[in-house]
């Protein structure tokens, strides 16, 4: 194996990635990882969105998963513990190659050297895409950073975030990418799909071909992922394409998240991630709620496309809690496992007030919140009440869900106390 070996870069799940501090390694992997793409772009038939193509997150970095030639199967991983390009075939041959400071002409030729050393042959598009210059790979004989500890660190966020973003691919039944790697655009994604066709793709994206954005993109979709740019320590992101009309002002979480006019997507900083008190719940709430923009303006078939979650290694024999009417406490409320959520309200004569909605971090991202309104809005709806949302998450709850809303009379002037 190799001589370079890297211990777990930091005990921390979600490390900290100072993007000024390895900002040349992540350009390094950015080119090394479209070398490896290469490969898997020349050798896999072609899937709709391209979906042949990304690599994946593994238990040692990001790997091409299983692929075929010549009745062989062949692997290719960037592995980040032992900092190598490991080479794999299905006869138990195996090459590799070093990760180091080198050249990507060097790297590219190591890599196909080690190829043709298995007898096999390939013909790649060998230049890099979605790139503003694209120096032919073995024209690029600049010497390129390579600081393992840097990678690991990336590959270790990369980790936390596919598991969080996994979780979240499973809460959808319509047709869903897997959670896989870009590496033209050198980021983790996701993307659901509506089930209807889009407008053709405007392209114009550097250094690729505008036919690759046109089958990306030929049906509407939500895509979300992270990407190791856009703030100090790199950002997660989701947009709409196409993008619905009022989306850029849609309230979504959590605060930290904001829309990115240049962009044209919400980004939440990974480092608000980092340093939460839950980073996954954090992490589920934007993407849920921002996954809800872009569905709700756009009118998904919600019903027909949305799983209801269950936990992780639950059987389904047992039932989940459910949001009750706790009228004695005055409230709505679910509790799980000795953790109580609650909209809290008071009945005015007709009028009923919801006062305040509090979901524990242990609870986040489940979209309990949204229950707890929505059995509020039952309620009235069942007994002619009329709602008064003073608290700021149900009317933006309601805002979210005109249907609701437009079940039950809405009084927005704040009470009498």
């Amino acid at each position: 194996m190799s001589e370079v070996r890297s211990e777990p870069a930091s005990t921390d799940p979600w490390p900290v990635l100072t993007l000024s501090k390895w900002e040349d390694t992540r350009d390094t992997l950015h080119l090394w990882s479209q070398v490896v793409g290469k490969v898997r772009l020349a050798l896999e038939p072609m899937i709709n969105h391209w979906w042949q193509v990304p690599l994946y997150v593994s238990a040692r970095g990001l790997t091409t998963s299983l692929m075929h030639v010549e009745g062989r199967g062949l692997e290719l991983e960037l592995d980040f513990i032992d900092h190598v390009l490991l080479i794999r075939t299905s006869r138990g041959e195996v090459r590799e190659v070093r990760l180091q400071p080198q050249s990507v002409a060097d790297f590219y030729a190591a890599t196909i050297a080690a190829l043709d050393d298995l007898g096999i042959s390939l013909q790649l598009m060998a230049r890099p895409v979605e790139v503003p210059e694209a120096i032919p790979f073995a024209a690029d004989t600049e010497l390129r950073a390579y600081d393992p500890d840097a990678a690991q660190r990336f590959w270790w966020a990369l980790l936390q975030s596919q598991r969080v973003m996994h979780e979240f691919r499973g809460r959808f039944i319509g047709k869903v990418s897997p959670v896989h790697f870009f590496w033209g655009s050198f980021d983790l994604a996701v993307s659901r799909f509506s089930g209807r066709l889009a407008p053709k793709h405007p392209g114009g994206v550097p250094n690729c071909a505008d036919f690759v954005q046109e089958l990306a993109y030929s049906h509407e979709l939500s895509s979300a992922g992270f990407w190791p740019g856009g703030s100090e320590e790199g950002s997660f992101y989701s947009y709409a394409y196409p993008t619905p009309e009022g989306f850029a002002d849609w309230p979504v979480a959590p605060a930290a998240a904001y829309f990115d006019k240049d962009l044209g997507e919400f980004l939440l900083p990974y480092q608000a991630v980092r340093t939460s008190a839950d980073p996954d719940a954090m992490l589920l709430e934007f993407l849920q709620s921002t996954y809800e923009a872009a569905a709700t303006l756009a009118q998904w078939d919600r019903a027909a496309l949305e799983a209801k979650p269950m936990p992780v290694g639950s059987t389904g024999d047992s039932k989940a809690p459910e949001v009750f009417d706790d009228v004695p406490n005055h409230r709505f409320a679910y509790i799980d496992d000795g953790q109580v959520a609650e909209l809290i309200y008071q009945l005015r004569g007709d009028r009923f007030v919801l006062v305040h909605t509090e979901v524990p971090d242990s609870l986040g991202g489940r979209g309990i919140a949204g229950s707890l309104v929505q059995a509020a809005v039952d309620r009235a709806d069942r007994e002619g009440l009329t709602v008064v949302p003073v608290c700021r998450y149900a009317r933006m709850w309601l805002r979210q869900h005109p249907d609701q809303a437009a079940r039950v009379a809405i009084d927005s002037t704040p009470p009498q106390a």
